[in-house]
């Protein structure tokens, strides 16, 4: 005889378990338009009815919006029900590069806070994978972002222990870099 399988189980068996992830820390305005746009056209052209997708957003905490769902309508309603804007204060504070500026008599090192910012990023990533780990099957999530900095060896034993949680929960990560690709002239900017 074989042992009956709980039924929270059952739901998730043969389904493929997907994560659409809005880090709103990293995403300035017009990125959160792009990343909207591309998870409504995921949803509208690549879901199949076998999937099951959850919404899960990060700002200043981890928040799941919509448990794991095959209810296409309603995943479009809430993707169309994010404000653009919402939180976009967060990525300019999380930028990684130093402004120049006019008064040259001081220039903040942001070292310490992109070290911060990186790192709540990954611990984010890391609590969601642990979240997932409870589902044995296969889970993948897509991770809207408009980049990660990373300086050096700082994040290293945050960036292993995501990593580890991410294997031992089965989780996958797709990172969307929503900017698109970028080009600089030569030289630089002007």
């Amino acid at each position: 005889r074989g042992i009956a399988e709980p039924q929270g189980r059952a739901r998730f068996r043969d389904k493929r378990l997907m994560v659409l992830f809005f880090d709103w820390s990293s995403l300035p305005e017009a990125d959160q338009v792009r990343a909207k746009d591309a998870a409504e056209e995921y949803l509208n052209k690549n879901m199949a009815p076998s999937d099951l997708v959850q919404v899960v957003t990060f700002g200043s905490r981890l928040k799941v919006e919509q448990e794991f769902t095959s209810d296409k309508t309603l995943l479009l309603e809430l993707i169309k029900k994010f404000q653009t804007g919402q939180m976009s204060d967060l990525a300019a504070e999380g930028a990684t590069g130093v402004e120049n500026t006019e008064d040259s008599s001081f220039t903040p090192d942001d070292a310490e806070f992109n070290l911060f910012n990186t790192d709540r990023k990954l611990v984010a990533l890391e609590d969601l994978a642990r979240q997932l780990t409870a589902m044995p099957e296969k889970k993948a999530v897509i991770y809207f972002s408009s980049g990660v900095g990373k300086t050096g060896d700082d994040n290293q034993a945050q960036l292993r222990a995501t990593v580890n949680a991410a294997v031992r929960g089965n989780v996958s990560f797709y990172p969307i870099d929503v900017r698109g690709l970028q080009a600089d002239p030569p030289g630089g900017g002007a």
